[in-house]
């Protein structure tokens, strides 16, 4: 891979992590102020834009939700580049994100919102840190990066 390439599936991926890190303090934010659904959906969004920074290193995008998670979980999870223990938040963050984006009846417990953005935090650490290790360099999947 050429290096131009290479910085711009940085620069894309450093763009979604920022995404990622913005959804997760408005799903703080939103918490501290009483706001349980809205913070519910942020916290899912930091889930989803930190998989689209890992994707984005592997010049990987897709429009539908369920085939970025699908991508990622096949990719990362299955293939035990990633703990599998991920799925498990994509899971739950997701399935209460769509409770309270789409369920008229469904108000989330405090409980139930501080346990998905207590997730979407380790999520989004945990992830980070293996972003930061493909561009700095010291792994590389599949050796891509040693074009």
């Amino acid at each position: 891979m050429d290096e131009l390439k290479k910085a711009t599936l940085e620069s894309k991926a450093i763009l979604c992590l920022n995404h990622a890190y913005e959804d997760l303090t408005a799903a703080k934010l939103t918490f501290n102020n009483g706001l349980y659904n809205a913070a519910c959906n942020r916290a899912y969004y930091a889930v989803y834009h930190t998989m689209r920074a890992i994707l984005a290193l592997d010049n990987k995008e897709f429009k539908q939700h369920g085939e970025t998670i699908g991508y990622y979980r096949h990719e990362f999870l299955k293939t035990e580049y990633l703990d599998r223990s991920c799925s498990d938040t994509i899971k739950a963050t997701s399935q209460l994100r769509t409770s309270c984006d789409y369920d008229d009846f469904y108000s989330a417990t405090k409980e139930e919102v501080e346990k998905a953005i207590a997730l979407a935090e380790s999520f989004y650490n945990y992830n980070k840190q293996y972003i930061d290790e493909r561009i700095c360099g010291s792994i590389g999947r599949y050796d891509k990066y040693k074009a």
